[in-house]
């Protein structure tokens, strides 16, 4: 039943392709499910019948017993039996008929994929793009300090201005931003924090918990934002999460990690 439900989502007829995989392979399964969902991401493939070069990633995905995360390699090109899916763009593998396989364009390509891709901001210098999750990293000072900001749901179509904007004028509020946030989670995890210490450790106040903490990564998405702070040993290592929804609200601190 499993099975037949699955391939319920996929056209009937089977095509070969030429895949090129990107990797980033993996399985899930719910509790109520004897088989695993396998997936793996298709790169760029080659339709064997029309030669027609297909771009964009794809799912592949296929049941199995096994829940290994070894089945492609990235950069490697397979040979396969899929079918597509009915709306998205998932295929369903049927067959690896050929591994190892040589194809010019595809090797082509891949090398091209892996080209470094780069965006600039007059104030907030050099961030590498992330191809395959769609974001872009760089270094920037914050109040003194270098951390990592990360700016997710970017892609080669938007132009610079587009891609910083919010970034730059975070950043240029970052002690009102710091601020607002080390207050929160002082707030938020002060009594987290006395229950972690060590038995006969003198309780910290919630000033002492917002100084010891450090930012090292700020996340941010369209205008929503995470800070990731550094924990000084207060929760043994983990990190601090800090979250702000798209009106700028404060609305969540935890740890995690």
């Amino acid at each position: 039943m499993e099975q037949q439900n699955f391939e319920a989502q996929f056209q009937p007829q089977s095509e070969i392709i030429t895949a090129l995989m990107l990797g980033d392979c993996g399985a899930a399964r719910t509790s109520l499910e004897k088989l695993w969902t396998a997936h793996c991401t298709v790169l760029a493939y080659i339709d064997e019948q029309s030669q027609r070069f297909v771009e964009g990633e794809f799912d592949l995905r296929w049941l199995t017993e096994d829940s290994r995360e070894d089945w492609f390699a990235a950069g490697k090109i397979y040979r396969l039996k899929v079918r597509h899916h009915q709306n998205d763009k998932v295929l369903m593998l049927e067959e690896i008929i050929e591994s190892n396989v040589l194809n010019a364009d595809l090797e082509a390509y891949w090398q091209q994929y892996q080209m470094p891709v780069y965006f600039h901001s007059k104030t907030l210098g050099q961030f590498e793009w992330d191809k395959h999750y769609k974001g872009a990293s760089g270094e920037v000072d914050w109040l003194g300090n270098e951390i990592c900001l990360y700016i997710d749901e970017v892609d080669d179509t938007m132009s610079e201005a587009e891609i910083f904007s919010f970034a730059e004028e975070v950043v240029a509020n970052a002690a009102e931003w710091d601020e607002k946030a080390r207050t929160y989670l002082a707030e938020k995890l002060l009594e987290s924090a006395n229950d972690w210490a060590e038995e006969g450790a003198p309780e910290l106040t919630a000033e002492q918990l917002s100084k010891r903490v450090s930012l090292s990564e700020l996340s941010i998405g369209g205008t929503e934002m995470t800070f990731f702070y550094d924990d000084d040993d207060i929760f043994y290592g983990h990190s601090i999460l800090v979250e702000v929804d798209e009106n700028g609200t404060l609305y969540d601190a935890y740890i995690a990690g």
